[in-house]
């Protein structure tokens, strides 16, 4: 094996590690936290591969108005890990609530390259009743890729934006249609580009959600060139404490 590639593994496992100890040490000092596990098993296609599966995990965890997201995504070489964080604001309204987002995501393994995208937004949830909740997000992302043939990296500042609206039509029933200009492991890179996502979930018990998700990434590349960058269908369970 290359002794670049092995630094490089080593240096994103560090990575990790790190992130994972400084996200661990804080929340020791913190209320009893809610935590959630989500697997989900998806049916990728994109313009570098066909049909393949891909693999994703997300560790969730809540204390108060403070929410943290790790997760990891496998598909084919590809390696993607991504942190959310979200802080609720203080709001004296109840049907409306603002929030503070920020994200950063890391990916590599397609032809030696890297990526890294960096999220910073602010979003204002809308709930009508206990049925219908809409969530409106605006802020900048910034992208860089690392590619081993390009002397200089390639870096992007972009607007951001996500709409979702959620609908309850039943008890237990959760439908969500999402447009954003990223999802956790999905991000426009050369220009403006939207994800377009569906999901749909069913809450068997208090600890047990199970649920379907489809989205679509149109392309950030000429159009004449490919329209559709990448698709996915997938499947996934929830666990919650």
């Amino acid at each position: 094996m290359d002794t670049n590639s092995v630094f490089l593994a080593f240096k994103y496992v560090g990575c990790i590690i790190l992130l994972l100890v400084g996200l661990y040490v804080p929340l020791q000092a913190l209320p009893e936290p809610s935590v959630s596990i989500r697997q989900q098993v998806s049916l990728d296609s994109n313009v570098m591969y066909g049909n393949v599966l891909a693999s994703s995990t997300l560790l969730t965890t809540s204390v108060d108005d403070l929410s943290l997201t790790i997760g990891l995504r496998v598909l084919e070489d590809l390696r993607d890990v991504t942190v959310q964080a979200a802080y609720a604001l203080p709001s004296s309204l109840t049907l409306t609530r603002g929030a503070m987002e920020a994200a950063a995501h890391v990916g590599w393994g397609l032809a030696d390259s890297s990526h890294m995208d960096g999220v910073l937004a602010y979003a204002q949830q809308l709930d009508v009743g206990t049925m219908v909740s809409a969530n409106l997000a605006l802020g900048i992302q910034a992208h860089a890729s690392l590619i081993p043939s390009l002397e200089e990296p390639l870096f992007n500042l972009l607007p951001y934006l996500r709409l979702s609206l959620s609908v309850a039509p039943i008890d237990k029933l959760f439908l969500t249609t999402t447009l954003s200009t990223t999802t956790l492991f999905e991000y426009s890179a050369q220009c403006w580009a939207p994800v377009v996502g569906i999901d749909a979930a069913y809450r068997f018990t208090n600890a047990v959600l199970v649920g379907f998700s489809a989205f679509v990434r149109f392309s950030d590349i000429h159009p004449e060139t490919v329209l559709i960058l990448s698709q996915e269908v997938g499947v996934y369970v929830i666990l919650q404490s």
